[in-house]
Order: C-alpha cells, then sequence, then structure tokens
C-alpha cells in the first residue's frame, strides 16, 4: 500500500549485474493502518486470520488464479460471482480514496472490450478452448486457461443459483476435464431444479474419474 496512491498497481522487478550504493526505505509501514479492521471484517472468506496476516489457502485472488485443483466445498459459497480474482480487501481500504476509479465500468470507459472487462457468466459457461484463447489471448486471464477459468464460472453459477444456468452446467458434465465436472456437479445442485437433477442422475451412471463421482453423489444425497 502506497499512503499517497493506494493499491491498484503492479509489482515489478528489474534484474541487474550492478552495485547500488543506496536503497529507498519501504514506503509503508503496518502502524499506518492504525486501528483500521475495514479489509478484515470486509474479506468475504475471512482469509485474514489477525492483522497483516493473509490466509492465502482461503483468499478469492488465489482460489481462482493460482490455485490449480478443486476448490474446497466451504468455501465455494463465499466467493460470490468473482471468477478471476477479487478486490474486496482493497475497495475497502482508506488509502483508496487517493487512487482513480476503477471497477469494470471504469474500464470499459477507457475502451476495454466488453467481452473483457464484463463477461456473461453464461458466454464463460460455454467457452470450448478455441473460444477462450480468442477471447482472452494477451489478457491476464489468459495464463490460468480455459479449464480454470470455467471452474471459477461453475462456482459463481451456482452461487447465482438461476434456472438458466442449468442447461451449459449440465453439458459440462460431460466436459474432458474433471475439475470443471466436478464444479459443475455442485453447481447444478446449488439449482436445484427437476433438470438439474436429472442431469446429475445421467452423469452419475457414466461418470468414472472417482472425484468427481464422489462429488455428484454428495450433491444428490443433499438434495435428497
Amino acid at each position: 500500500i502506497h499512503p499517497r496512491r493506494g493499491s491498484y498497481f503492479f509489482l515489478g522487478e528489474i534484474l541487474t549485474e550492478h552495485e547500488f550504493d543506496s536503497y529507498d526505505a519501504p514506503v509503508f509501514s503496518a502502524t499506518m493502518c492504525g486501528s483500521c479492521t475495514r479489509c478484515l471484517r470486509a474479506c468475504p472468506t475471512q482469509a485474514f486470520p489477525a492483522p497483516h496476516v493473509l490466509d492465502a489457502r482461503r483468499c478469492i485472488s488465489y482460489l481462482t488464479i493460482e490455485h490449480k485443483g478443486w476448490i474446497d466445498r466451504d468455501l465455494r459459497p463465499l466467493m460470490s460471482n468473482w471468477v478471476f480474482g477479487c478486490d474486496v480487501c482493497q475497495a475497502v481500504c482508506p488509502f483508496q480514496r487517493f487512487t482513480p476509479e476503477v471497477g469494470s465500468d471504469s474500464l470499459l470507459r477507457m475502451g476495454a472490450h466488453p467481452d473483457r472487462a464484463a463477461p456473461h457468466l453464461l458466454d464463460l459457461l460455454t467457452l470450448d478452448d478455441a473460444r477462450f484463447a480468442e477471447r482472452f489471448a494477451g489478457t491476464p486471464v489468459e495464463r490460468i486457461k480455459r479449464e480454470r477459468l470455467v471452474r471459477n464460472a461453475c462456482v459463481a453459477a451456482g452461487n447465482w443459483g438461476a434456472p438458466e444456468a442449468a442447461p451449459p452446467l449440465s453439458q459440462l458434465l460431460a466436459d474432458p476435464s474433471p475439475l470443471v465436472r466436478g464444479h459443475a456437479a455442485w453447481a447444478l445442485g446449488r439449482i436445484h431444479t427437476p433438470a438439474a437433477r436429472a442431469a446429475l442422475i445421467t452423469a452419475q451412471a457414466y461418470e468414472m474419474d472417482a472425484q468427481v463421482r464422489a462429488e455428484i453423489d454428495f450433491t444428490l444425497m443433499s438434495l435428497s
């Protein structure tokens, strides 16, 4: 956090063989936060167990970007509709009063394509590898690849709970990725319509992956 610029910037480094006689002292000190606990209280997954301590295993940014595997069931309902990162802790920080407005609306005003700045959730659920590459080439989203983005979209769709998400989620029960199939099964359980249940029962009959099968079994049991 920069006391006059907030935290909406990227950190970078330069490797060089040159020696430096002096270095800038850190601008930020933990004492600058004072008694403020806004980020601790605002975090959707309670990823701050104590001031200045982050449990990355619960952080939505980590879960949606860095984490390559299955997202814990107890964390999924807390992730709302975040599909790539999370800025809640930054948004509530008082130091952000010095920074320009950020968010999808400001990105659109700066000329960002709507499909990238504010993608529709149902569109993300229907992405294949080719459409993912075409849509997100050259963006930070590209590095998590289609599998993780669709996994995240499944979680968001489950939290949304709208019946119109059931058809694309049902299609994802046949996705090549076990990771996608498992999270799609969980999402269908959250939608809880007859069509969603029927899709899960059908998938249960032919699913061969043990972890996906366990997810389907758990979801159907929770619906009974």
